[in-house]
């Protein structure tokens, strides 16, 4: 997997992310990494724009790339199949998303016995809410604080994804998803999408 594979196979699912891909800067575009994680944040904040059917034509390819036990590229994969599961859930489609929820879970049992133990450990207190970082109201730079609103959404979807805690029940994450969504969406309307991250 490279740069040019991920660019063409986002081209050929909708030929309009050529300008999105064009506008990431240079630094996004060096590996296959950056530029996964560029694209996947760009579908949340479309996801977070009402651009649905955008954010799902964005994470449809990069969903389909196989767990290869490197979590450098796992992490945005994941995510990418979270929205998948997302959208699909929404419309829906249960079937979609069941199929995303087992791809992601895939990863999570893949391993050792000890491998497996401690990584369902690292999940459940994932789904405790412990890597949530909801400091982003108390940042000056609103680049800044608009790319922390978009780690903290990313985990709160992954949170509901995998069924939530007693800690983030439904009712508790979609309240929240809800207002940083609303948070984000402001942010590209009074800014302009190509204004904030992952493009700046």
């Amino acid at each position: 997997m490279n740069t040019d594979d991920i660019k063409n196979s986002l081209i050929s699912a909708n030929s309009d992310f050529q300008k999105h891909i064009e506008k990431l800067p240079k630094r996004s575009q060096k590996t296959a990494k950056s530029l996964l994680e560029a694209v996947v944040r760009l579908a949340y904040v479309l996801y977070s724009s009402g651009e649905t059917e955008q954010a799902e034509q964005l994470v449809g390819p990069l969903s389909e790339i196989p767990f290869s036990n490197s979590y450098d590229y796992w992490t945005w994969i994941e995510a990418a199949l979270v929205l998948k599961g997302t959208l699909a859930k929404a419309a829906g489609d249960k079937i979609a998303f069941t199929e995303a929820l087992q791809t992601a879970q895939l990863a999570l049992e893949t391993g050792t016995e000890l491998q497996v133990s401690v990584k369902a450990a690292v999940h459940q207190r994932f789904l405790n809410g412990q890597m949530l970082d909801d400091s982003f109201d108390q940042e000056d730079d609103e680049r800044d604080a608009f790319e922390m609103r978009i780690n903290y959404l990313m985990t709160l979807c992954k949170i509901r994804f995998f069924g939530g805690s007693e800690t983030w029940p439904d009712v508790r994450t979609e309240s929240a998803i809800a207002e940083v969504v609303g948070k984000i969406n402001a942010s590209v309307q009074a800014y302009g999408i190509h204004q904030l991250p992952p493009f700046k």
